[in-house]
Formats: structure tokens, sequence, C-alpha cells
């Protein structure tokens, strides 16, 4: 729809990724900035042009991190793993 040129598709596409950003920018302020990455998961996370215009409104929070799929939690806790595996080698050097 968008790419045929539907205005209307295209304004709610890019509403949608505004208030999802807003919305990691709420977690950011609850967090008091303390923020070590943002994560953008589950099917929505399968279309790139998504996933582009949340990572430019809220890549100046933390680096960003896209993980496709309809696994979110089994993602997230694969990723965290990995992040706190490299964390404990690094302070035990």
């Amino acid at each position: 729809m968008m790419d045929e040129g539907d205005e209307l598709a295209t304004t709610v596409f890019t509403a949608m990724a505004v208030q999802i950003s807003k919305e990691a920018a709420a977690l950011a302020a609850v967090l008091k900035g303390d923020v070590k990455s943002v994560f953008i998961t589950g099917g929505l996370a399968n279309a790139k042009r998504l996933t582009d215009l949340i990572s430019e409104r809220v890549s100046f929070i933390a680096p960003v991190h896209i993980l496709p799929g309809e696994d979110e939690l089994q993602a997230i806790e694969r990723r965290c793993r990995a992040r706190f595996v490299r964390r404990r080698a690094r302070s035990h050097v």
C-alpha cells in the first residue's frame, strides 16, 4: 500500500513508529536515562521500514538491537545472557 503511494497508509505507519518511539523514550525517562540497549522484538521487527523509523528516533538513548520473530522472550533472554557472559569475562581479566 505504501509502495503504491497510499498517503493514509504511510501516515498510519509513521504514526505507529512515532508512538512506539515515544513509549521507549518514556521508559528511558523512568530509568533516569540508565539504558544500555533498546530492543525491538516480535513480528513487527521483521518490518525493516518500521524498525528504521523507530531506530532513527531512539538511537540517541542507547544502541538499538533488532530481534525479529515470534519468540520475543527467548530472543531477549539469549541476548541478555550473551551480554552478561561477556561482561563477566571482562571483569575476570
